[in-house]
C-alpha cells in the first residue's frame, strides 16, 4: 500500500527541519513504494513518477517552508500506470487530496456521475467531494456522503481550498481541523 506522511507543527509555520524530516521519512519510505511521490501544503502540489530521490529534497524544502502543514505520499500502484498525473496528492479547483488504500467501486461511481478521465481509483474521492457539495454546503457532510458511497480501504488527507479547513479521514472516521 501507499505511504501518507503528515506535519503540522503546534502554533508556528512549517520550517526547514519540519520538510527535512518529512523527505527523509520518504526517502525511507520508497524503498517499497517506489511508483511515485508527492508533498502539498495546500497552497501548491510538488509531484513525480518516480521514487522518492535526494535531488528533489532542496527544491521540496525551498518550496514549502511557511506553511501551516505539509502532507507527503509514496505510491504504490495498484491501478494506473506510473506517471506523474497518477502521483498524489491529487488537486482539483476546490481540494487537494492524499488516498492510501483501495477503492473497489470506484469505476462504477465514475460512471455513475458521468465523470471521464479517471485514471486511478484514488482521483475519483476529489470529483466525488465536488459533486456532494453541490447538493450539500457542509462540507464535512459533503465528505460523509462521498465516502458512504465508496467501497473498500480508504485513509484519506483533504484539504479544503475554499474553506482552508484540512481533513483526515480513514473509512467512515472523519479528523477535522480548523483554520
Amino acid at each position: 500500500m501507499c505511504e501518507l506522511y503528515f506535519v503540522k507543527p503546534l502554533n508556528r509555520k512549517i520550517n526547514s527541519l519540519d520538510v527535512e524530516q518529512l523527505c527523509i521519512m520518504m526517502k525511507d519510505g520508497s524503498v517499497s513504494n517506489d511508483d511515485g511521490f508527492g508533498v502539498s501544503d495546500g497552497r501548491k502540489v510538488f509531484r513525480r513518477e518516480c521514487k522518492f530521490d535526494d535531488k528533489y529534497i532542496e527544491s521540496i524544502v525551498k518550496g514549502f517552508v511557511g506553511g501551516d502543514f505539509i502532507v507527503g505520499h509514496n505510491r504504490l500502484a495498484t491501478c494506473g500506470k506510473n506517471k506523474k498525473v497518477n502521483s498524489h496528492p491529487f488537486y482539483n479547483n476546490r481540494f487537494i487530496w492524499a488516498h492510501n488504500g483501495i477503492i473497489s467501486n470506484w469505476r462504477s461511481v465514475a460512471d455513475k456521475y458521468d465523470m471521464r478521465g479517471l485514471l486511478v481509483d484514488s482521483q475519483i474521492i476529489g470529483e466525488l467531494l465536488l459533486e456532494k457539495c453541490k447538493v450539500e454546503s457542509d462540507v464535512v457532510k459533503a465528505i460523509g456522503c462521498a465516502m458512504g458511497e465508496l467501497s473498500g480501504f480508504v485513509s484519506v488527507f483533504v484539504f479544503d481550498r475554499e474553506t482552508g479547513r484540512l481533513f483526515y479521514f480513514k473509512d467512515a472516521c472523519i479528523i477535522v481541523t480548523g483554520k
